[in-house]
């Protein structure tokens, strides 16, 4: 079975065609790079297949689940890295691991991912403590802790220094061996 199944997708945005009509198909174990410019709407793709926004036109499967009308199935098998924020200030990361951990049945041990995502040193410190990289990182983690299937990761290496990228991108491509689909919108590659 594939991973994502994407089939004509357009996103409007009034007059501004932001997709159109995007096709392709991703299977278990793959990275599927979403590139193009600024506005090109990677985000807006990212958000119709985790279920955030309804297509316009054409039709999105991930995990053979609509993601719009299945939402509530899909959201146990995927995990999401949002382009920024959502984390509360004052939270430790290891809390935040911790809490995320508790949503889910069979969730990644938190201290462990900490450890995989070079934080171990700050489970302590307060999310507004954390570097921009390092909030990153907590970010990718907190994607993770479910043991997802599909991954989407929007914007992961923003405001990571070069050893966080290359962490990043080691991880990914950890990801992938392990059986895992990888929707990354960006790994920090030069043009």
């Amino acid at each position: 079975m594939s991973a994502i199944e994407v089939d004509g997708l357009t996103i409007s945005y009034g007059a501004v065609r932001a997709v159109d009509r995007l096709t392709f198909v991703a299977h278990p174990g793959e990275v599927l790079a979403l590139l193009g410019p600024n506005g090109a709407g990677k985000t807006s793709t990212i958000e119709t297949l985790v279920g955030f926004r309804r297509p316009d036109i054409g039709a999105v499967r991930v995990l053979g689940l609509d993601p719009w009308t299945d939402h509530d199935d899909l959201v146990a098998l995927i995990g999401v890295m949002p382009q920024e924020g959502g984390i509360h200030p004052g939270i430790r990361p290891g809390e935040a691991l911790r809490h995320g951990a508790a949503l889910y049945r069979h969730p990644d041990d938190p201290a462990a991912l900490l450890e995989r995502v070079g934080l171990t040193h700050r489970a302590r410190s307060s999310y507004r403590q954390l570097s921009g990289g390092e909030q990153q990182r907590l970010s990718l983690a907190l994607a993770l802790v479910g043991r997802p299937r599909v991954a989407f990761l929007d914007e992961p290496t923003a405001g990571v220094d070069v050893q966080g990228r290359q962490l990043v991108r080691r991880l990914v491509r950890e990801l992938a061996q392990e059986g895992v689909c990888v929707v990354p919108d960006d790994l920090g590659l030069p043009p």
